[in-house]
């Protein structure tokens, strides 16, 4: 996994038969991964364009799953956004596992991670959970201003995707920032709606069973 991790940082594709070697090696000794190889191995493969096999993806999420407890916010977002990033639709367990996770440890997230958190999960088609969006919500609030205008727009992006509405704490926060005039446009559009309306549009996003 730490090879694969580098490789991704450095944006070079390792060949077929590393690729596989290390797959198979993976499936083997999948019970004995720590949650940051898991996130480094799935991340170093998308991120140079490859797709995780189904045996590979298989041994990693049912060690995600019994490990979710341990998985810090940056893996919990370099995990699922490598599902999303190589259009595999994370299973239903793993999604419920993170989440949890994901607010427990929603005040350790720095805002890109909250993001791309969001971003992954609408991607692969699944509505983030009450409790989740709540924590995200909380937290952006606190820290509106270390929000950039890109993890601004994958927030709102993301809930509008998902069909949900923002609370109106979250819009306030945002008011006065870089991209307040994109959330207004919104808003006139009628994505986003104060006063608890929306008029939210088609999507195929829902909530894992």
């Amino acid at each position: 996994s730490a090879l694969l991790f580098s490789q991704g940082r450095a944006s070079r594709r390792p060949g077929p038969g590393v690729v596989a070697a290390m797959g198979a090696r993976a499936v083997e000794v999948a019970d004995d991964f720590k949650p940051q190889g898991i996130a480094n191995m799935m991340w170093g493969l998308a991120k140079v364009g490859l797709v995780a096999g189904p045996h590979v993806v298989q041994a990693l999420e049912k060690r995600a799953v019994a490990s979710a407890s341990d998985f810090k916010p940056q893996e919990i977002a370099n995990l699922m956004w490598a599902f999303a990033r190589m259009d595999l639709r994370a299973t239903s367990a793993l999604v419920r596992a993170l989440e949890r996770r994901a607010v427990e440890k929603s005040s350790d997230f720095l805002p890109q991670e909250l993001a791309i958190l969001l971003w992954s999960l609408e991607r692969m088609g699944f509505v983030a959970s009450k409790p989740l969006v709540t924590a995200v919500g909380s937290h952006a609030v606190e820290r509106a201003g270390s929000f950039s205008p890109l993890d601004v727009e994958m927030l709102f992006d993301s809930l509008d995707g998902m069909g949900l509405q923002p609370a109106e704490a979250l819009l306030d926060a945002f008011a006065g920032s870089a991209s307040s005039s994109q959330i207004n446009d919104w808003s006139r559009r009628g994505r986003f709606q104060r006063g608890g309306g929306s008029q939210r549009r088609a999507h195929t996003a829902h909530r894992p069973a």
